[in-house]
């Protein structure tokens, strides 16, 4: 059943063929929205898109390359003629001390998490600041509000798009266009089970993901659906006066000391 919290709305989501992103480009479109979902190759950006109840389309894009969002943006204006509200979601994972980690391994990481967001961000505002309004999420993390083990490069990235939010949020306020980030803690994605795959090894990444879940007051780790839903928020009507905010989704664990 289709939703019509986000009706009629027009919504691009990056790095929407998988994850936490393929999930919110699901629930977009369960409210209703038209969806565009964008990632690096097309066929893969195109059966995400068959799948959503909605209306949907698939593009291919590569956030670090300022001429390809620019091209995504044009292709949605040429077909919608506007943009409600993006989803600057794609992004990469990256551990290493900043003793340790090279300059290159580095450089990936900010060029996907920080460029990719701000490339993002640049090539939509036009229409934006043109049509005088719209909605932009930026994806944050936990690690970019407080200092994480082992994240230099990852932690330095989200904490840089916290301030693009907030320095996005002041200077198109008067042209309608908000800006927001979502922090996330850890969400059980196939990237993050993944993840702890290669950091603990097939047998004991489950046993390491459960020690994880009892460090978060609500004694659990988060659904992607708990991140959607306030993406939704964020997209919709109702967050009209919300801009400028960097909020945790974290199951209490921010709060604690």
């Amino acid at each position: 059943m289709i939703g019509s919290r986000l009706a009629e709305k027009i919504v691009v989501v990056t790095g929407g063929a998988s994850g936490l992103g393929y999930v919110s480009c699901q629930h977009f479109s369960e409210e209703g929205a038209t969806v565009i979902c964008v990632d690096l190759e097309e066929t893969v950006a195109r059966d995400a898109a068959n799948s959503f109840p909605g209306e949907a389309v698939g593009l291919a894009a590569d956030v670090t390359d300022e001429k390809s969002m620019n091209r995504v943006a044009q292709s949605v204006l040429e077909r919608f003629g506007r943009i409600d509200a993006l989803f600057a979601n794609a992004g990469v994972a990256g551990e290493g001390s900043a003793h340790s980690i090279s300059f290159d391994a580095w450089r990936k990481v900010l060029s996907v998490n920080l460029d990719g967001v701000f490339l993002t961000a640049r090539a939509f505002l036009p229409m934006m600041i043109a049509q005088q309004y719209g909605s932009i999420i930026l994806q944050s993390s936990m690690a970019g509000l407080k200092g994480m083990e082992n994240l230099a490069s990852y932690s330095a990235a989200k904490a840089g798009v916290i301030g693009l939010t907030r320095q996005i949020a002041i200077e198109y306020a008067e042209d309608n266009i908000r800006c927001n980030a979502i922090c996330p803690g850890t969400i059980v994605t196939p990237l993050v089970r993944q993840a702890y795959r290669e950091r603990h090894g097939e047998k004991e990444a489950e046993a390491a993901l459960s020690r994880r879940s009892q460090q978060y007051p609500m004694k659990r780790l988060g659904d992607p659906r708990d991140v959607s839903s306030y993406a939704v928020y964020l997209a919709s009507d109702e967050s009209n006066w919300v801009t400028g905010t960097s909020l945790a989704i974290d199951g209490g664990l921010n709060a604690r000391m």
